[in-house]
């Protein structure tokens, strides 16, 4: 057993001494952060062990418990097979309940979970429905828990943020962010240390939202606030003890920073937002964490991107490469992911707005060389294939706007509609919406 796990284990039975809390099976968030992956896969296996021997009720906690460690390990890695792993043991720890509706209630949120998950990891397009309906379960089994009760409003919450993002309806980011200041407050209630990494993420996931928001109402005092207030969270989050909670606010501080920047010209504060984001990618190592690495790697690259923008510096794209590269490389195992496919399509972006800034056509025909050769090799990976046919439009794109030829729009016209076909046909929304956005300037410019 590493020295990690034996400290958290410690850790944890000390924290469960002194707050005399009924776990209902599994593993504390924060102590979960502390294992790096190899101990994570062990102990998913190892909570599995003896099942067949255990009385019914251990069962159930057993399954519960290797749910949440698969859960963890699909989150921080995006292997498809791990989460689907992780909501078999949630459904088998539903089955072994019998009689008993803390259980039920706690599989049904760890259900509920995994789709969420889902949906972040691979822009499923049900995973919200599906959320909601085990939800309803998990409430209904949960009517005389509080603390349980209390995480059905979490996920809710967390729900509705996530069908917030993707509207353009201000009434449902007001009740989106109503529901998680509620949640919010509901957590702080309760004084129990272990709950620290699960206020964390919320307040993470609110700071998201509202981002969100400011940037696109481009109200750069909403966001100079906001840089202040992840700032305070960041301070109460100890890196030793939940590295993982510390690394994504301080990522969110450094977004905001390089937000701040793009909205007042003050190429400083992107680059405050730049070292933000590269201190909190030292708190994430590939090795512990691939897809946080990666999320923020790729923040990063966009803020260096917008850094050599507002100083006219070429190295800048370079380091900004370099860092989508980086994200690239974490995400090389799981090529299903959404992040997989935005991060492929933001380089390609990049290095275009490289060779657009100085007009380099020859640097342009490079890239167009490259990105066909992605085609062929991505014959059969649609997802991939359709990305990098929205490398090769941006490509068209650009060229069109230094060359004035009316036919490399139609290029791009053409490449971005065989890519939106694609996306929307496995109801990958976010790429859906980016194809749509550059069809819409492919068909302005020829008008």
């Amino acid at each position: 057993m590493d020295f990690a796990w034996d400290f958290a284990k410690d850790w944890r039975w000390d924290l469960g001494r002194r707050t005399a809390r009924e776990r209902d099976g599994g593993y504390d968030p924060s102590v979960m952060e502390l294992l790096p992956l190899a101990s994570l896969k062990a102990h998913a296996v190892f909570a599995g062990m003896g099942m067949n021997s255990a009385p019914r009720r251990e069962r159930g906690r057993k399954r519960l418990a290797q749910a949440q460690a698969y859960r963890e390990l699909a989150r921080r890695t995006g292997e498809v097979e791990t989460l689907k792993r992780a909501a078999r043991a949630a459904g088998e720890a539903a089955g072994e309940a019998e009689t008993d509706k803390r259980l039920l209630a706690a599989a049904r949120l760890e259900q509920a979970e995994a789709v969420l998950l889902a949906g972040d990891l691979y822009d499923e397009p049900d995973a919200l429905p599906a959320a909601e309906g085990w939800l309803d379960l998990a409430e209904t089994a949960a009517q005389k828990s509080p603390d349980l009760l209390l995480r059905v409003s979490v996920l809710r919450a967390r729900t509705l943020t996530r069908r917030a993002l993707g509207s353009e309806f201000s009434g449902l980011l007001d009740a989106a962010e109503a529901a998680l200041d509620t949640a919010l407050t509901g957590l702080g209630r309760d004084p129990a240390l272990p709950i620290l990494a699960a206020r964390g993420a919320l307040a993470c996931e609110r700071f998201e939202l509202r981002l969100a928001r400011a940037v696109r109402a481009k109200d750069r005092v909403a966001v100079t606030h906001l840089v202040d207030d992840i700032g305070r969270l960041a301070e109460q989050i100890d890196p030793d003890y939940l590295p993982l909670s510390w690394a994504r606010a301080e990522s969110l501080r450094g977004q905001a920073l390089a937000a701040e920047g793009d909205l007042s010209g003050e190429a400083a504060r992107i680059a405050d937002g730049a070292a933000a984001l590269a201190a909190a990618a030292e708190a994430a190592p590939v090795d512990h964490s691939p897809l946080d690495r990666a999320r923020i790697s790729h923040a990063l690259a966009h803020a260096l991107q917008s850094l050599g923008e507002a100083c006219d510096e070429d190295s800048l794209f370079d380091h900004a490469l370099a860092a989508f590269d980086q994200a690239q490389a974490a995400l090389d195992m799981t090529p299903e992911l959404l992040l997989a496919g935005l991060a492929a399509y933001d380089r390609a972006a990049a290095e275009a707005r490289r060779a657009e800034r100085h007009g380099d056509l020859p640097a342009l025909a490079r890239a167009e060389t490259a990105f066909k050769r992605r085609l062929a090799e991505n014959s059969r990976a649609p997802v991939a294939w359709a990305v990098a046919q929205m490398a090769l439009a941006r490509i068209y794109e650009i060229r069109a706007g230094l060359t004035g030829d009316r036919s490399e729009r139609v290029d791009a016209a053409l490449a971005l509609d065989e890519a939106k076909s694609v996306f929307a046909e496995r109801g990958l929304k976010i790429l859906t919406e980016q194809a749509d956005a550059g069809l819409a300037r492919a068909r302005e410019g020829w008008a």
